[in-house]
């Protein structure tokens, strides 16, 4: 079989798989039909506690599930009007994190608030924006918008699995999809052929395979796959009738426990529409079981790099170029940012920092460092941090954008 630009394996040695997110993402951490009006939903983020509430004008709000007055999870409360009412002492905070006492008070403290998150509302999902926003409280960019998802031509799959592997190594397996062998067993709904190409389109990373895809019919006609990686957003294309949506959110401060959501669409005829809906829990049972295969899989490579497997073998070139742009956008924040502490980090100005406490962050996964190397800023790994920190004294870190940058 022709495999298309297929090289010799060659060892992957990636920067990514030290740095524990994205920044600058918007990520989805629960149904909108889970946080009901009157409910609090308490989920995780980056290691961070978060209650979901949706007030009586139906907003949703996101805080840290940590009472500001003796630190008791907002959770074990209930919501009143717009705000969240602790169960100990009736303490009430609202959506952006600020707190009154039980008789609706300001209460005089110079720390009486809790941390607050940006929400959105989009494709039924509730969305957290990670990172920087403006003065104005307001990302720059909106979640994405999965059009046409959930359009009257399409059948739609919502569906969410935990993964504990590093999202780098997520985003590795929903671009290589030379792993068909896994599936063997299940009724896939394609074969790829060949990889025909790659290439950066701006921010966004596309890949392209010639393939075998099922039709309505079940005849498998060729067609063309093609793959965009935007920034934390994976989007495949199955020719005209299939696309679905892979976004891994991290549950852990290390990106390596995720949930991983898919967003399935899935165009048909009129005509079979019907029979499509009556046969969609067999369908939706045999997607999530190839999506299981894809989970386990991937938590096994997690614990190789673990137990300090670093010479994973690649021969899709493709996969080497992902990184390779991947890591262009983390170092290119960096450096836009000037080394700086950003407006809504956890620390809120530039510290010196003890270096043994820099290594076990570094080494735990929960930071990664940045380092200048003749004025170029590299990623660097853990294992050689004790030959880089030494040259400085002082650095800089900033731990919600997950850097920790050598100045």
């Amino acid at each position: 079989m022709d495999m298309g630009l297929l090289t010799p394996a060659r060892p992957l040695h990636s920067g990514l798989r030290w740095i524990p997110y994205a920044i600058d993402v918007w990520c989805p951490v629960a149904r909108s039909s889970a946080v009901r009006a009157g409910k609090i939903v308490s989920t995780r983020l980056l290691g961070a506690p978060i209650a979901l509430f949706r007030g009586t004008d139906g907003q949703i709000h996101a805080v840290q599930d940590r009472c500001p007055h003796r630190g008791v999870e907002l959770s074990l409360g209930r919501v009143c009007g717009s705000r969240i009412q602790c169960a100990y002492h009736g303490w009430m905070v609202d959506g952006s994190g600020d707190a009154v006492g039980a008789n609706g008070k300001q209460v005089a403290a110079h720390a009486a608030r809790t941390g607050s998150f940006v929400t959105a509302e989009a494709n039924g999902l509730v969305w957290i924006f990670i990172g920087e926003t403006p003065r104005t409280g307001t990302p720059s960019f909106a979640p994405p918008a999965f059009a046409p998802l959930n359009d009257s031509p399409s059948i739609d799959l919502l569906i969410d699995l935990p993964v504990a592997a590093h999202w780098s190594l997520v985003l590795d397996n929903g671009v290589d999809l030379f792993h068909q062998h896994l599936h063997r067993d299940v009724p896939f709904f394609f074969r790829i052929e060949s990889l025909e190409g790659y290439e950066t389109q701006g921010e966004t990373f596309v890949v392209r395979y010639r393939a075998l895809i099922s039709d309505e019919s079940g005849r498998r006609r060729p067609a063309l796959i093609t793959i965009a990686v935007d920034r934390n957003i994976v989007a495949l294309r199955f020719g005209d009738s299939l696309i679905i949506y892979g976004v891994p959110v991290p549950r852990s401060v290390d990106g390596r426990e995720l949930t991983m959501w898919w967003m399935v669409r899935a165009a048909a005829p009129f005509t079979r529409r019907l029979l499509i809906r009556l046969l969609l829990p067999l369908i939706r049972r045999q997607v999530v079981r190839g999506f299981r295969q894809d989970c386990d899989v991937l938590a096994s490579e997690q614990r190789a790099f673990d137990a300090g497997f670093r010479d994973q073998l690649e021969s899709n070139p493709a996969i080497f170029a992902l990184h390779q742009h991947i890591e262009q956008r983390v170092l290119k924040e960096a450096v836009t940012r000037g080394w700086e502490v950003p407006a809504g980090a956890r620390q809120a100005a530039p510290l010196n920092l003890d270096r043994r406490r820099v290594l076990e962050q570094a080494q735990r996964g929960e930071i990664a460092v940045i380092a200048r190397s003749d004025g170029v800023p590299a990623i660097v790994a853990p294992d050689r941090l004790a030959h880089v920190l030494p040259l400085t004294e002082t650095f800089a870190a900033y731990v919600y954008g997950h850097f920790c940058l050598l100045a």
